[in-house]
């Protein structure tokens, strides 16, 4: 899964910094536009988000990417600024629904596609959520990707204990990349702050590994 720009449980304004490093080893796109060769990404990314009601909440993710590959005469190296835009509507305290645009300015130094996601969250019980998600890839990079391989979808479920802690697991499926990938994570939710982590490995054991890790506060 994906970060949501969102924390639809606080009810607060607040925030969140967040690093994500992935590895690619090899080819695993079906579009040169992503760049299959040997290479390391690289995510810095600052997270805002505010309630504009009582139930719709919005917010905004302002990222820093660096692309690095391993043979410079296989891929230009690309740093590049970009930002995503959310919304977020809580029908109930156990179920909710987002969507994210995802990249909104792409630019000359592209490093991730532009798409939108929508997905919602359901908790069977205050520390039970199962949570699934759909992704589009749009035109923002003039994909040579079907439409009919754009679309990926992915689950996941979490678990906390102890009141701070917590420990998540998910699946996605996505053709645009060849992709079949598995993630695990751990949190610490305090009041005022929590720190994420998450590891997401490709099935096949070849092409990506991915870690994220990331801070929130709250005000």
């Amino acid at each position: 899964m994906n970060a949501s720009v969102i924390d639809m449980k606080s009810g607060r304004v607040g925030g969140g910094l967040s690093y994500q490093r992935q590895d690619l080893k090899n080819n695993s796109s079906k579009d040169p536009a992503f760049g299959g060769a040997k290479r390391l990404d690289q995510f810095f990314k600052l997270g805002l988000f505010t309630p504009a009601s009582e139930k719709l909440y919005v917010g905004t993710n302002v990222k820093y990417t660096i692309r690095d590959f391993e043979d410079p005469a296989l891929g230009k190296d690309k740093e590049n600024w970009d930002f995503d835009l959310g919304a977020l509507y809580i029908v109930n305290k156990d179920l909710s629904f987002g969507t994210v645009f995802k990249n909104v300015l792409q630019g000359d130094n592209v490093v991730e596609a532009q798409s939108i996601a929508v997905g919602g969250t359901y908790y069977f019980q205050t520390n039970i959520s199962v949570s699934g998600q759909v992704e589009y890839l749009t035109d923002g990079q003039d994909l040579a990707v079907q439409p009919s391989e754009r679309m990926s979808w992915s689950v996941a479920a979490a678990y906390n204990f102890l009141e701070e802690y917590g420990v998540s697991a998910g699946y996605r499926s996505h053709p645009s990349f060849e992709q079949e990938l598995i993630s695990a994570g751990l949190k610490f939710q305090s009041e005022k702050y929590g720190v994420q982590y998450a590891f997401q490995y490709d099935l096949d054991g070849e092409s990506t590994t991915n870690h994220s890790l990331g801070a929130s506060f709250y005000f």
